[in-house]
């Protein structure tokens, strides 16, 4: 079986050593459909009867607008389950000359 695609690196995440043994916080990957991910957000907002190949389709196309979408998961390493979600948007604008790093609008969303 190949090796799932992160959204994005994983040396994007601060040290993250404190989050206790049985929960794993990483970048969301491309088999999370598998691991209840959908019925996670279920919990915060209607999420829809997504497909698997629906799900693979937004990953990819949210992997394809680099830098910009952070979603992080909490995985229970000992069910293989998503028991957690997060979402960083970095939002870019025109103002304030093209929102250099200083000025970026982020949106934290999405947490359950």
């Amino acid at each position: 079986m190949p090796t799932p695609e992160l959204l994005f690196s994983v040396e994007s995440l601060v040290n993250l050593s404190y989050i206790p043994h049985p929960f794993h916080v990483r970048p969301l990957n491309s088999d999370d459909y598998d691991k209840g991910f959908c019925q996670v957000l279920g919990q915060l907002s209607v999420v829809g009867d997504i497909t698997k190949e629906e799900f693979q389709r937004r990953f990819r196309e949210l992997q394809s607008v680099k830098d910009t979408y952070y979603i992080i998961v909490v995985e229970n390493l000992t069910t293989k389950e998503i028991v957690g979600s997060g979402s960083l948007i970095i939002e870019r604008k025109f103002l304030h000359h093209c929102g250099n790093v200083r000025i970026l609008k982020l949106k934290v969303e999405d947490f359950v």
